[in-house]
């Protein structure tokens, strides 16, 4: 892995933001994991991903074992082979962030959910990876 960043977002507009990254990263060629915290919020986000745009669909896929074309995974647990990029929603670090080539923590507003952001941030930094961050 080369490369974390994270958006701290100001507002609660946590998947739609997610949904315009996993978008811009599709459209540089990159292939996107968002792992979200339970089977609750990968539905929740599959959700987001068909009504984010009305004029456009951003093929993504719950789960594992997605076909080649699917540009876009969302799963709790399950990390593909093969992702650029990953989206981490989850309330920890994954064990396999090594196969990642960039790694984005999208920090929503509320206390609790910046105190863990703050966490993952210092174990980033504890393995070695300086973190990039940025207010949204």
């Amino acid at each position: 892995m080369q490369n974390v960043r994270f958006y701290v977002l100001r507002r609660d507009h946590r998947e739609r933001f997610v949904c315009r990254l996993a978008e811009k990263a599709v459209a540089q060629g990159r292939r996107v994991h968002i792992r979200v915290r339970d089977e609750q919020a990968a539905q929740d986000m599959d959700t987001q991903l068909w009504i984010y745009h009305d004029q456009s669909f951003l093929p993504h896929s719950i789960g594992g074992n997605p076909s080649p074309h699917v540009k876009v995974t969302i799963h709790e647990q399950w990390l593909p082979e093969q992702r650029d990029v990953l989206i981490n929603l989850g309330e920890d670090l994954p064990q396999e962030l090594e196969s990642f080539a960039q790694v984005v923590e999208v920090v929503g507003p509320d206390d609790a959910t910046k105190a863990r952001g703050r966490e993952r941030f210092r174990q980033y930094r504890d393995r070695g990876l300086e973190p990039e961050h940025q207010i949204m």
